[in-house]
Protein backbone atom coordinates (compact mmCIF):
# COMPACT_ATOMS: atom_id res chain seq x y z
CA UNK A 1 0.00 0.00 0.00
CA UNK A 2 2.86 2.34 0.87
CA UNK A 3 4.28 2.15 -2.67
CA UNK A 4 1.16 3.64 -4.24
CA UNK A 5 0.36 6.49 -1.81
CA UNK A 6 2.14 9.78 -1.17
CA UNK A 7 1.53 12.99 0.79
CA UNK A 8 1.72 16.36 -0.96
CA UNK A 9 2.00 19.51 1.15
CA UNK A 10 1.12 22.57 -0.90
CA UNK A 11 3.05 25.56 0.42
CA UNK A 12 5.29 28.42 -0.72
CA UNK A 13 8.70 29.86 0.15
CA UNK A 14 7.17 32.35 2.60
CA UNK A 15 5.45 29.59 4.61
CA UNK A 16 8.30 27.15 5.23
CA UNK A 17 7.98 27.96 8.93
CA UNK A 18 4.35 26.82 8.74
CA UNK A 19 5.49 23.53 7.19
CA UNK A 20 7.90 22.98 10.09
CA UNK A 21 4.97 23.26 12.50
CA UNK A 22 2.90 20.94 10.32
CA UNK A 23 5.58 18.24 10.33
CA UNK A 24 5.88 18.33 14.13
CA UNK A 25 2.15 17.71 14.51
CA UNK A 26 2.23 15.05 11.80
CA UNK A 27 4.97 13.22 13.68
CA UNK A 28 3.04 13.39 16.95
CA UNK A 29 -0.30 12.24 15.62
CA UNK A 30 0.86 9.87 12.86
CA UNK A 31 4.23 8.60 14.09
CA UNK A 32 4.24 5.40 12.01
CA UNK A 33 3.44 7.11 8.73
CA UNK A 34 5.57 5.57 5.96
CA UNK A 35 4.35 7.46 2.90
CA UNK A 36 6.77 9.75 1.06
CA UNK A 37 6.18 13.45 1.72
CA UNK A 38 6.46 15.86 -1.21
CA UNK A 39 6.70 19.61 -0.54
CA UNK A 40 5.53 22.09 -3.19
CA UNK A 41 7.22 25.52 -2.99
CA UNK A 42 8.72 28.02 -5.43
CA UNK A 43 12.40 27.46 -4.63
CA UNK A 44 12.80 26.60 -0.94
CA UNK A 45 14.30 23.25 0.04
CA UNK A 46 13.34 21.98 3.47
CA UNK A 47 15.08 19.22 5.38
CA UNK A 48 13.72 17.66 8.56
CA UNK A 49 14.86 15.25 11.24
CA UNK A 50 11.27 14.00 11.48
CA UNK A 51 10.62 12.88 7.91
CA UNK A 52 12.41 12.64 4.60
CA UNK A 53 11.13 15.53 2.50
CA UNK A 54 11.10 15.41 -1.29
CA UNK A 55 11.23 19.03 -2.39
CA UNK A 56 9.42 19.93 -5.59
CA UNK A 57 10.44 23.35 -6.91
CA UNK A 58 9.42 25.38 -9.93
CA UNK A 59 12.01 25.37 -12.72
CA UNK A 60 11.92 29.13 -13.26
CA UNK A 61 10.06 32.21 -11.93
CA UNK A 62 7.54 32.04 -14.78
CA UNK A 63 6.17 28.89 -13.15
CA UNK A 64 5.98 30.25 -9.61
CA UNK A 65 2.19 30.70 -9.77
CA UNK A 66 0.10 28.31 -7.68
CA UNK A 67 -1.46 26.41 -10.57
CA UNK A 68 1.83 25.77 -12.38
CA UNK A 69 3.53 24.58 -9.21
CA UNK A 70 0.62 22.37 -8.20
CA UNK A 71 0.47 20.80 -11.64
CA UNK A 72 4.24 20.35 -11.80
CA UNK A 73 4.18 18.63 -8.42
CA UNK A 74 1.51 16.17 -9.53
CA UNK A 75 3.46 15.44 -12.70
CA UNK A 76 6.57 14.62 -10.67
CA UNK A 77 4.83 12.39 -8.17
CA UNK A 78 4.84 8.78 -9.33
CA UNK A 79 2.45 7.35 -6.74
CA UNK A 80 -1.09 6.74 -7.97
CA UNK A 81 -2.86 8.17 -4.91
CA UNK A 82 -2.01 11.44 -3.18
CA UNK A 83 -3.07 12.78 0.21
CA UNK A 84 -3.17 16.52 -0.50
CA UNK A 85 -3.02 19.03 2.35
CA UNK A 86 -2.21 22.70 2.74
CA UNK A 87 0.73 23.71 4.89
CA UNK A 88 -1.41 25.22 7.65
CA UNK A 89 -3.62 22.17 8.22
CA UNK A 90 -1.99 21.40 11.58
CA UNK A 91 -3.13 18.09 13.05
CA UNK A 92 -4.86 18.19 16.44
CA UNK A 93 -5.62 14.49 16.90
CA UNK A 94 -4.57 11.08 15.61
CA UNK A 95 -5.25 10.21 11.99
CA UNK A 96 -8.08 7.70 11.57
CA UNK A 97 -5.83 5.24 9.78
CA UNK A 98 -8.43 2.47 9.67
CA UNK A 99 -10.82 4.57 7.60
CA UNK A 100 -7.97 5.89 5.46
CA UNK A 101 -6.66 2.41 4.66
CA UNK A 102 -10.18 1.20 3.90
CA UNK A 103 -10.70 4.04 1.42
CA UNK A 104 -7.34 3.37 -0.23
CA UNK A 105 -8.32 -0.26 -0.77
CA UNK A 106 -11.67 0.79 -2.21
CA UNK A 107 -9.95 3.23 -4.59
CA UNK A 108 -7.61 0.50 -5.73
CA UNK A 109 -10.49 -1.84 -6.51
CA UNK A 110 -12.86 0.76 -8.00
CA UNK A 111 -11.67 3.25 -10.60
CA UNK A 112 -14.91 5.25 -10.18
CA UNK A 113 -13.58 6.83 -6.98
CA UNK A 114 -11.68 10.01 -7.88
CA UNK A 115 -11.47 11.70 -4.50
CA UNK A 116 -12.28 11.17 -0.84
CA UNK A 117 -12.39 14.21 1.46
CA UNK A 118 -10.81 13.51 4.84
CA UNK A 119 -12.69 16.32 6.57
CA UNK A 120 -16.43 16.94 6.65
CA UNK A 121 -17.23 19.91 4.45
CA UNK A 122 -21.01 20.18 5.02
CA UNK A 123 -21.83 18.99 1.52
CA UNK A 124 -25.04 17.27 0.48
CA UNK A 125 -24.24 13.57 0.55
CA UNK A 126 -25.84 10.18 0.04
CA UNK A 127 -24.57 6.73 0.89
CA UNK A 128 -23.52 4.79 -2.21
CA UNK A 129 -24.40 1.19 -1.44
CA UNK A 130 -22.45 -0.18 -4.38
CA UNK A 131 -19.16 1.47 -3.39
CA UNK A 132 -19.73 1.57 0.35
CA UNK A 133 -18.86 5.24 0.83
CA UNK A 134 -20.74 8.53 1.16
CA UNK A 135 -20.93 10.31 -2.19
CA UNK A 136 -20.97 14.10 -2.53
CA UNK A 137 -23.81 15.24 -4.77
CA UNK A 138 -23.02 17.40 -7.78
CA UNK A 139 -25.28 20.20 -6.54
CA UNK A 140 -22.67 21.27 -4.00
CA UNK A 141 -20.62 24.44 -4.02
CA UNK A 142 -16.89 23.91 -3.62
CA UNK A 143 -17.33 20.33 -4.74
CA UNK A 144 -13.66 20.59 -5.72
CA UNK A 145 -11.67 22.28 -2.98
CA UNK A 146 -8.31 22.41 -1.21
CA UNK A 147 -9.50 20.59 1.91
CA UNK A 148 -7.49 17.58 3.09
CA UNK A 149 -8.27 14.77 0.69
CA UNK A 150 -7.12 11.52 -0.81
CA UNK A 151 -7.04 12.01 -4.58
CA UNK A 152 -6.49 9.74 -7.52
CA UNK A 153 -3.50 11.67 -8.85
CA UNK A 154 -4.49 11.60 -12.52
CA UNK A 155 -8.01 12.84 -11.75
CA UNK A 156 -6.63 15.80 -9.80
CA UNK A 157 -4.05 16.55 -12.47
CA UNK A 158 -6.84 16.97 -15.03
CA UNK A 159 -8.37 19.73 -12.89
CA UNK A 160 -5.30 21.93 -12.40
CA UNK A 161 -4.04 24.47 -14.95
CA UNK A 162 -1.14 26.93 -15.02
CA UNK A 163 -2.28 30.30 -13.72
CA UNK A 164 -4.87 28.92 -11.29
CA UNK A 165 -4.90 30.28 -7.78
CA UNK A 166 -6.45 28.39 -4.85
CA UNK A 167 -9.44 30.72 -4.33
CA UNK A 168 -10.47 30.78 -8.00
CA UNK A 169 -9.73 27.09 -8.40
CA UNK A 170 -12.04 26.14 -5.53
CA UNK A 171 -14.90 28.29 -6.80
CA UNK A 172 -14.78 27.68 -10.56
CA UNK A 173 -12.98 24.39 -11.24
CA UNK A 174 -16.18 22.36 -10.87
CA UNK A 175 -17.31 24.10 -14.07
CA UNK A 176 -14.38 22.77 -16.09
CA UNK A 177 -15.15 20.04 -18.57
CA UNK A 178 -12.67 17.78 -16.79
CA UNK A 179 -14.77 18.06 -13.61
CA UNK A 180 -17.84 16.56 -15.24
CA UNK A 181 -18.36 13.00 -14.20
CA UNK A 182 -16.05 13.18 -11.20
CA UNK A 183 -16.96 10.75 -8.46
CA UNK A 184 -16.22 12.46 -5.16
CA UNK A 185 -16.77 10.97 -1.72
CA UNK A 186 -16.11 12.03 1.84
CA UNK A 187 -16.77 11.56 5.52
CA UNK A 188 -20.45 12.00 6.49
CA UNK A 189 -19.97 14.15 9.62
CA UNK A 190 -17.43 16.03 11.71
CA UNK A 191 -17.31 13.07 14.10
CA UNK A 192 -16.00 10.95 11.23
CA UNK A 193 -13.15 13.27 10.23
CA UNK A 194 -10.05 11.30 9.24
CA UNK A 195 -7.76 14.34 9.27
CA UNK A 196 -8.57 16.45 12.33
CA UNK A 197 -7.30 20.03 12.46
CA UNK A 198 -8.61 23.39 13.68
CA UNK A 199 -10.47 24.71 10.64
CA UNK A 200 -12.47 27.47 12.33
CA UNK A 201 -10.46 30.09 10.39
CA UNK A 202 -9.27 27.75 7.67
CA UNK A 203 -6.16 26.54 9.47
CA UNK A 204 -3.13 28.07 11.18
CA UNK A 205 -2.89 30.98 8.70
CA UNK A 206 -5.62 33.52 7.89
CA UNK A 207 -4.99 36.19 5.24
CA UNK A 208 -1.25 35.76 5.69
CA UNK A 209 -1.27 36.01 9.50
CA UNK A 210 -0.86 33.37 12.17
CA UNK A 211 -4.11 32.36 13.86
CA UNK A 212 -3.02 32.93 17.45
CA UNK A 213 -5.41 30.49 19.11
CA UNK A 214 -4.32 27.70 16.77
CA UNK A 215 -0.55 28.03 17.01
CA UNK A 216 0.47 29.58 20.31
CA UNK A 217 0.36 26.39 22.42
CA UNK A 218 1.84 24.28 19.63
CA UNK A 219 4.95 26.42 19.29
CA UNK A 220 5.73 25.84 22.95
CA UNK A 221 4.87 22.14 22.83
CA UNK A 222 7.16 21.50 19.86
CA UNK A 223 9.83 23.96 21.03
CA UNK A 224 9.82 25.82 17.72
CA UNK A 225 11.66 29.11 17.42
CA UNK A 226 9.21 30.92 15.15
CA UNK A 227 8.76 34.67 15.39
CA UNK A 228 5.02 35.33 15.15
CA UNK A 229 5.66 39.05 14.65
CA UNK A 230 7.10 38.47 11.18
CA UNK A 231 3.70 37.53 9.79
CA UNK A 232 1.62 39.05 12.55
CA UNK A 233 -1.22 37.37 14.37
CA UNK A 234 -4.98 37.37 14.16
CA UNK A 235 -7.49 36.19 16.73
CA UNK A 236 -10.56 34.06 16.23
CA UNK A 237 -13.03 36.92 16.51
CA UNK A 238 -11.26 39.02 13.88
CA UNK A 239 -11.81 39.01 10.12
CA UNK A 240 -11.00 41.12 7.08
CA UNK A 241 -13.10 41.84 4.02
CA UNK A 242 -11.62 41.32 0.59
CA UNK A 243 -11.03 44.54 -1.37
CA UNK A 244 -13.08 45.45 -4.44
CA UNK A 245 -10.02 44.98 -6.66
CA UNK A 246 -9.42 41.52 -5.23
CA UNK A 247 -13.02 40.55 -6.01
CA UNK A 248 -12.77 42.00 -9.52
CA UNK A 249 -9.54 40.10 -10.16
CA UNK A 250 -11.25 36.97 -8.84
CA UNK A 251 -14.07 37.30 -11.40
CA UNK A 252 -11.66 38.04 -14.26
CA UNK A 253 -9.57 34.96 -13.44
CA UNK A 254 -12.74 32.90 -13.21
CA UNK A 255 -13.75 34.01 -16.70
CA UNK A 256 -10.30 33.16 -18.06
CA UNK A 257 -10.61 29.79 -16.38
CA UNK A 258 -14.04 28.57 -17.53
CA UNK A 259 -15.36 31.26 -19.88
CA UNK A 260 -19.08 31.97 -19.82
CA UNK A 261 -19.56 29.25 -17.23
CA UNK A 262 -18.05 31.69 -14.72
CA UNK A 263 -21.26 33.73 -14.94
CA UNK A 264 -23.30 30.61 -14.30
CA UNK A 265 -21.19 29.99 -11.19
CA UNK A 266 -21.69 33.53 -9.92
CA UNK A 267 -25.42 33.42 -10.66
CA UNK A 268 -25.82 30.17 -8.76
CA UNK A 269 -23.76 31.55 -5.88
CA UNK A 270 -26.00 34.63 -5.58
CA UNK A 271 -29.08 32.44 -5.88
CA UNK A 272 -27.98 30.30 -2.96
CA UNK A 273 -26.29 32.85 -0.69
CA UNK A 274 -28.55 35.89 -1.22
CA UNK A 275 -31.94 34.44 -2.13
CA UNK A 276 -31.48 31.14 -0.23
CA UNK A 277 -32.57 29.12 -3.24
CA UNK A 278 -31.33 25.53 -3.61
CA UNK A 279 -28.47 24.85 -5.99
CA UNK A 280 -29.77 22.79 -8.92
Amino acid sequence: MENSVAILINSCDAYVDVVRLNLCALKEFWPNMNYPIYLNTESACLSSDLFEIRNLNAKNPENYNWGSRFRNSLLNIKEEYVIVILDDFILEHEIDVNTLYDVILKMKSNTNIDCFYLEYAKHNIIFDNEIGLHRLLNNNYYLVNTGPALWRRKSLLDLVRPGDNPWVWEFFSMYRNSARGLNIFGVPSELDNVYKYDSRMGGAIYRGKWVYDVVINKLAKYDLDINLNEKGVIHENESFQRSFMWKLHFIVLGYKMVGINSFHALFHFIRVKVFKKPLV
